[in-house]
């Protein structure tokens, strides 16, 4: 189709250029007939060639319309219906069922299930395999604490889930305890965490060190990472004396 418009314009042009020829022979020579059939050619052709290039151009944008633009308007009303529809379907959820499998290995999950279940027997299996969602990670610790973040990972907040019925779908019930966290460690009784200020504070460079009761919910602040390690020991702390960034506590599961 497209080579009969390219054929139907370039004979048109021909008539016109064949039209414009004879008419200014015609004048020139001083020959009516020849100028009137060069002005005759010249309307025809001039005629069918704006013709043709309506038509070819119409068809043109018809086949683009057809076969780029319309499929791709499709796709943007596709992708924007299922984004929240995967949304609700947990598509966009991170949820690591492997944590809960018979074979699964790993050391972190193991120690938290097996002192979690010494605190509740009943723990939702979402407070060991929901991780979050875009924009928000969640890990957890031993029951019923967990870490929550927001767009970020560099600081995160101790949450108590005690009385919250489902991590993922029922949230509510959640109480934060200790805000901007951004190194931790634990074992069954105790959590140390260095807590640094946000980055939009003044004095972001201010760092502080906590330590946490898991049975008594009491907390002690401490200068220095020595002092904290110092009080750990003394409390009975049993866990790594070390603190691991939330990104690297991340990657443990």
């Amino acid at each position: 189709m497209f080579f009969l418009f390219f054929l139907a314009i370039f004979l048109s042009a021909l008539m016109v250029l064949a039209g414009l020829i004879l008419a200014v022979v015609g004048l020139s020579s001083n020959k009516p007939k020849t100028r009137n059939g060069g002005f005759i050619t010249f309307g025809v052709g001039a005629i069918a060639l704006l013709c043709s290039i309506y038509f070819a151009v119409t068809t043109v944008v018809a086949k683009v319309k057809e076969k780029v633009v319309e499929p791709f308007g499709n796709l943007i009303d596709s992708l924007d219906e299922y984004s929240p529809q995967a949304n609700d379907a947990g598509l966009l959820n991170d949820n690591r069922f492997y944590l809960l499998e018979d074979t699964c290995s790993n050391p972190e999950i193991k120690f938290i299930k097996e002192e979690s279940k010494l605190v509740s027997g009943a723990i939702p299996n979402s407070f060991y395999t929901y991780f979050g969602t875009s924009g928000f990670a969640r890990m957890p610790l031993i029951y019923p604490y967990a870490i929550h973040c927001w767009d970020s990972k560099d600081n995160g907040t101790l949450v108590n889930e005690e009385n919250v019925v489902d991590m993922e779908t029922a949230p509510e019930g959640e109480e934060n305890v200790v805000f901007n966290i951004s190194a931790i460690n634990y074992d069954r009784s105790l959590i140390m965490m260095r807590i640094s200020s946000p980055q939009n504070d003044t004095n972001r460079d201010l760092v502080s060190y906590i330590l946490y009761g898991v049975k008594d919910k009491k907390s002690k602040e401490y200068k220095t990472e020595a002092e904290l390690f110092k009080a750990a020991t003394k409390a009975g702390y049993k866990g790594e004396k070390v603190l691991v960034s939330l990104w690297d506590y991340d990657v443990r599961f």
